[in-house]
């Protein structure tokens, strides 16, 4: 393994470690009504998602950030679910 591949490796297994913590950030902002915040996440993990080869959650996360108002706490609903299927794989 290059070192470049190792370093990718790397951060892919600290995206997978992630992303249970994620999932609680979401349902505490969710919870709160702050979807706006929750948009914000989603923004971050609809690149990084794809980049680690996580192209389901790199779409829902995509869905969640260009959601319109009325419908953004079923897109980061759908996000969490998402996620949280993802750290049970781990």
């Amino acid at each position: 393994m290059t070192p470049l591949e190792q370093k990718l490796a790397e951060l892919r297994a600290r995206f997978l470690a992630d992303a249970a913590e994620r999932v609680d950030t979401l349902e505490r902002l969710t919870a709160s009504g702050d979807f706006e915040a929750g948009r914000v996440i989603a923004h971050g993990l609809a690149g990084r998602a794809g980049m680690f080869g996580f192209d389901e959650i790199g779409a829902l996360a995509l869905a969640a950030d260009e959601a319109a108002p009325a419908e953004l706490l079923a897109r980061l609903e759908e996000l969490q679910r998402g996620l949280r299927s993802l750290a049970q794989e781990r």
